[in-house]
């Protein structure tokens, strides 16, 4: 028999084993069956007030889910960072709904043009919601940022939603879910289904699948022109240390190459090397404690093996001490070529950096247009 709890906004479906790939086709059809009727009876201008009501109550809960995902490693501090940001997302989705959007379900593209020589027939193209529902694989990093933005990008189109979390998020987003049952979202607008199971023998041209994100991580970059002991090169450190150490390096947006003028990599490496020195690893809920554990022991493993494939073409700099047990992982500096292709594009997601120096505006621009090769950890 299978287990759900029923909510205000849809259903929530758990794995049971066996009965997995069924909750994912149930959770299909109740969005085809009942979540997109009840969305079509609401407006853009209704979906974006609701989106409004659930950045308050959400809001309201930031602490509570800074508790909720100390075991993923990432400081209080940085979740509730995160829901802020969460927060100021769906206000900017309802703010565009109510502004941009018309009341109704349907926007018109475009003039009327007129279909033969007479003037007799005309016609305008026009966009109404889907059919069908978006199916959203999350990913673990910045899980409540990824959440609710995915589901009010949609949301706000007129489509249910059926979301999938990855499996280490799935302890915080059910908490966060359980929140969105104080606005009441039309019903089947969304169902959480924790599950595995062949969704391509399950879903329709209706319906839109949003994968996982890709892993490549950002670039900082130094200018030719940049120079020590200025308040533009403090910056810059500022800026990559912390990029390194929040979220332990995990989010996309993580800097993981950093190319500067090859006379100034001894000085930038020293800079960084002294600033990550300084970094405290420990429980994520000391207020001394600035880089909490990785979430998992398999992704500790992940992150080290591909961590000693790129030292065997690099030069480490940096690889700092951090306390026993658990999944720590120290801040790391690699050093390379700029004009060497390192195995730098792994996407390593984790506590990670690569220093590559560059002579000229040229090279720099290969190196940068061979870009990080988007790979799954």
């Amino acid at each position: 028999m299978r287990a759900s709890i029923s909510f205000a906004c849809g259903r929530w479906w758990p794995s049971n084993g066996a009965a997995a790939p069924d909750a994912l086709a149930s959770a299909l059809s109740y969005a085809r069956d009942t979540g997109v009727p009840a969305m079509r009876d609401t407006g853009f201008h209704d979906r974006a007030a609701l989106l409004k009501d659930l950045a308050r109550v959400l809001r309201r809960h930031a602490a509570e889910f800074a508790e909720r995902a100390l075991y993923l490693g990432v400081r209080p501090v940085d979740t509730e960072l995160e829901v802020r940001a969460a927060g100021a997302l769906l206000r900017r989705y309802a703010d565009i709904g109510l502004r941009d959007l018309p009341a109704g379900n349907q926007i018109s593209l475009g003039a009327t043009e007129f279909m033969d020589r007479s003037g007799s027939t005309a016609a305008r193209r026009a966009a109404v919601p889907g059919s069908g529902a978006a199916v959203h694989l999350l990913d673990d990093e910045l899980p409540i940022l990824s959440y609710l933005d995915r589901f009010a990008s949609a949301f706000l189109a007129g489509r249910p939603c059926v979301i999938r979390p990855a499996p280490l998020t799935v302890s915080l987003l059910a908490a966060v879910t359980e929140r969105v049952r104080a606005v009441e979202l039309p019903e089947g607008a969304l169902q959480f289904v924790c599950s595995t199971g062949d969704l391509e023998s399950i879903l329709t041209p209706h319906e839109v699948l949003v994968p996982r994100g890709g892993r490549s991580g950002a670039v900082a970059v130094a200018g030719l022109g940049a120079e020590p002991d200025t308040e533009a090169f403090e910056l810059f450190i500022d800026h990559v240390v912390d990029s390194i150490t929040r979220w332990t390096g995990r989010p996309a947006h993580a800097v993981r190459q950093i190319f500067v003028p090859t006379p100034l990599v001894t000085k930038v490496s020293a800079a960084l090397t002294e600033r990550l020195g300084e970094v405290v690893a420990g429980d994520p809920r000391d207020p001394e404690v600035t880089m909490g554990p990785l979430p998992s022991a398999a992704h500790r493993t992940k992150v080290t093996t591909q961590l000693t494939e790129l030292i065997r073409d690099a030069r480490l700099r940096y690889a700092g001490g951090v306390p026993r047990g658990r999944n720590y992982l120290p801040p790391v500096l690699i050093e390379a070529d700029a004009h060497r292709q390192v195995p730098h594009e792994l996407g390593i997601r984790g506590p990670v950096a690569v220093l590559l120096g560059y002579g000229s505006s040229a090279e720099l621009s290969a190196a940068l247009a061979r870009g990080p090769r988007r790979t799954r950890c």
